[in-house]
């Protein structure tokens, strides 16, 4: 079937290609735009305006996000160091805790005294420090502290013959009144009593039965301090009350002092063997509670080298339910390890 597009008269193909390229090409100019009319590259004046505030805004904020950093920065940085000084200062606290304590131990309580009214003026209610300082107080105020008199001057005189009849002198009177007070107190097992009778004797006359004196001084502190080292202490009739493991430990050191400086006292063998035993269980609590110091203040390696050593010798000391083994499990260690 024939298509009536072909009955149409067409042109020859070579005709067509002869017009099209003989065809002359017009450059036809764009018309002018009128005067204020933008072209389609030209940006309008809103649009770099726009730009601009964006520009000024991202400027801004990220010099604020700058700004932020470095505050929070210094922030950190001094709350680092903040951290370290008190970090600083609570060991340089439990440090003197712990000498505090030794100090106590080994009977200097004016020191130890000291140490823990520095410790109440950096941080009070520190650990048991107030009632430490009320105990060495009452302590201080109970022990008598004899006045020292000047050395008398031997000085030539006629010999005088004291007929029986005659009298002793007030000093000596009141020396054997203490004395018979003392006997009474030891009797009755109130050493502590006793120790300040006999503090008193020495006082009045130092040459007084000394040897008797000493001797009886070295039996009431050595019980005494037994006393305070099983924790059997009332505060009533038989010592002070609460912990006097302290007091415990400077008793049994004046007893080794007294008994070094006599002699005589070798030939007294129990009282040398009670000595002896006094003076190892000293030792012994002297280091226990050292290491709770230690403990108290965080620094639980060095009260672990005291504990570890303690351990080792033939007894596991305990006071108040808390014995060696246990203080070592506190401090993050193993017995026998």
């Amino acid at each position: 079937m024939t298509n009536p597009s072909d009955t149409q008269p067409k042109a020859p193909a070579g005709l067509r290609n002869a017009i099209n390229t003989t065809q002359p090409q017009w450059n036809v100019p764009e018309p002018a735009r009128p005067g204020g009319l933008l072209g389609d590259d030209d940006a309008p004046p809103g649009r770099c305006l726009l730009s601009l505030l964006v520009i000024g805004a991202t400027t801004c904020l990220c010099s604020v996000v700058i700004a932020l950093s470095a505050l929070a920065g210094y922030g950190d940085e001094l709350d680092k160091i903040q951290t370290k000084e008190a970090g600083d200062r609570e060991i340089a606290i439990s440090t003197q805790y712990a000498l505090a304590v030794q100090n106590e131990a080994q009977g200097a309580l004016e020191l130890a005294l000291d140490r823990y009214e520095f410790i109440e003026t950096q941080q009070p209610g520190y650990a048991d420090v107030q009632p430490r300082m009320t105990q060495i107080a009452l302590v201080l105020s109970a022990t008598p502290t004899p006045s020292p008199s000047p050395t008398p001057t031997n000085t030539p005189t006629a010999t005088i013959e004291i007929s029986p009849q005659a009298s002793a002198t007030p000093e000596v009177s009141q020396a054997e009144e203490y004395f018979s007070n003392a006997q009474d107190y030891m009797l009755a097992g109130l050493y502590e009593e006793t120790i300040e009778w006999l503090d008193a004797v020495i006082t009045v006359d130092p040459a007084y039965r000394r040897f008797e004196v000493d001797r009886m001084l070295v039996d009431a502190l050595i019980s005494q301090a037994g006393i305070y080292f099983a924790g059997t202490n009332d505060g009533e009739t038989n010592g002070l009350a609460g912990n006097q493991l302290p007091r415990g430990i400077m008793m049994v050191g004046r007893a080794e002092a007294i008994w070094a400086a006599n002699p005589g006292f070798a030939s007294d063998t129990e009282l040398k063997r009670r000595l002896e035993n006094a003076s190892f269980t000293s030792f012994v609590v002297n280091g226990y509670i050292t290491a709770q110091a230690y403990l108290a203040g965080g620094l639980n390696a060095d009260a672990l080298t005291i504990l570890y050593e303690l351990y080792a010798l033939p007894s596991n000391w305990e006071y108040a339910g808390v014995s060696i083994s246990d203080l070592i499990i506190q401090a993050g260690g193993t017995p026998g390890s």
